[in-house]
């Protein structure tokens, strides 16, 4: 997978997306779904996914977890929504695209 798949993935799916973004100095693309559910108590998510390409760099456990943590707070600085709490969340999914991604990873 790149990031051109994963942009056409988003679009199958009409998820709205941009290209345009940094993750760690990396080019990333950023997907954003907003789900309301009443079985939630009447909840509503707000789902990020954050694509980035690592290109030929390691991929590591704590590669993983940092991504994550960039990840999360890019969430937050562009999420203007309802503030977090009882009816409103937010939540990220990270993904790496890189070949060379070590064992214990």
């Amino acid at each position: 997978m790149n990031l051109t798949s994963f942009k056409k993935k988003l679009q199958e799916k009409s998820i709205f997306y941009s290209d345009s973004v940094l993750i760690d100095d990396m080019p990333s693309v950023v997907g954003y779904d907003k789900q309301f559910r009443w079985s939630w108590m009447a909840t509503q998510l707000h789902t990020f996914f954050i694509a980035s390409d690592c290109g030929d760099m390691p991929i590591t456990n704590i590669y993983i977890e940092k991504h994550l943590r960039s990840a999360f707070t890019y969430t937050k600085s562009a999420y203007d929504g309802w503030p977090r709490g009882f009816q409103s969340a937010i939540g990220v999914v990270s993904i790496l695209i890189s070949d060379n991604v070590s064992e214990e990873a």
